[in-house]
């Protein structure tokens, strides 16, 4: 998996990838994903995420 060490300028399109371990029961359920800037001033909140069948643990 590719490691970015720069931050996005503002108004910059980019790759953002997010890594988490979930147990079974909640990698099934809508999730709420919510990205910030360093300083914490910008936020970005995306509602109803899931995750492809192919990444719940069995």
């Amino acid at each position: 998996m590719p490691h970015f060490t720069e931050p996005l300028a503002p108004e910059q399109r980019g790759l953002v990838i997010v890594e988490t371990e979930l147990p079974e029961r909640e990698a099934r359920e809508k999730l709420t994903l919510q990205l910030w800037d360093e300083d914490g001033e910008r936020s970005v909140t995306i509602g109803n995420v899931g995750l492809p069948e192919a990444f719940h643990v069995r």
